[in-house]
C-alpha cells in the first residue's frame, strides 16, 4: 500500500485500521499520523467524542480496564523511589501547571513518568512530570521522543533536578 504522506509504498500491517475507508485502513501509514501528531491534536480537539468512546467501551466491558489497573499498580509497587506530596507539588511549579507535553493548563493534571514504569523507569520525582489526561493516555508506556509530540518534558527537567536536589537533599 502506499502512503499519501510520505510516498512509501509498505505492507498493511504498517497502516491503522480505518472501516469507513474503501480499502479499510488509513491513507497515512503509522509512523506519519504519529510525527504530525495528528491523533492527538484531534483528541484534544474531540474531547467529548472521546470521552463517550472510552466510557461506552469501559461500562460494555470493564475487566480489560480493571486488568490493566491491578498490573500497574502492581508496576508501581515494585518500583523503585517514591513522590511525596511536596516533591509533586514543586513538579507542578516548575512546570506552571501545564502538562509537559502540550502546554495545557487544565485540572487535574496526572502524574506521568517520562522513563515508564514498565520500561524500568523509577517512581521518584525527577523521573516525573505533569501530563493532561490525554497525553497520559496517549504517550502510554512510550518515552518522550517515540510519543511524538513536538515539546519534550526535558525542557525544564535541569531545573527541577537542580530545586529537588537543593530542596530534598538526596
Amino acid at each position: 500500500m502506499l502512503c499519501s504522506t510520505c510516498s512509501q509504498d509498505l505492507s498493511e500491517s504498517a497502516f491503522y485500521k480505518r472501516s469507513n475507508r474503501p480499502r479499510g485502513f488509513h491513507s497515512s501509514c503509522k509512523d506519519c499520523i504519529t510525527e504530525s501528531g495528528y491523533a492527538i491534536k484531534w483528541r484534544h480537539e474531540n474531547r467529548d467524542k472521546v470521552k463517550t468512546y472510552n466510557k461506552r467501551s469501559y461500562v460494555s466491558n470493564p475487566e480489560p480496564y480493571r486488568t490493566a489497573s491491578r498490573k500497574r499498580s502492581a508496576r508501581i509497587r515494585k518500583a523503585e523511589g517514591t513522590v511525596t506530596t511536596s516533591e509533586w507539588e514543586l513538579v507542578l511549579d516548575i512546570y506552571g501547571h501545564q502538562c509537559a507535553y502540550c502546554g495545557v493548563n487544565t485540572d487535574p493534571l496526572t502524574m506521568d513518568h517520562v522513563i515508564p514504569i514498565a520500561r524500568g523507569g523509577t517512581h521518584t520525582a525527577d523521573n516525573v512530570v505533569p501530563a493532561c489526561k490525554g497525553c497520559n493516555s496517549s504517550k502510554k508506556d512510550r518515552m518522550p521522543w517515540e510519543f511524538g509530540y513536538p515539546r519534550t518534558p526535558y525542557d525544564r527537567m535541569d531545573e527541577m533536578a537542580r530545586q529537588l536536589h537543593f530542596r530534598f537533599d538526596y
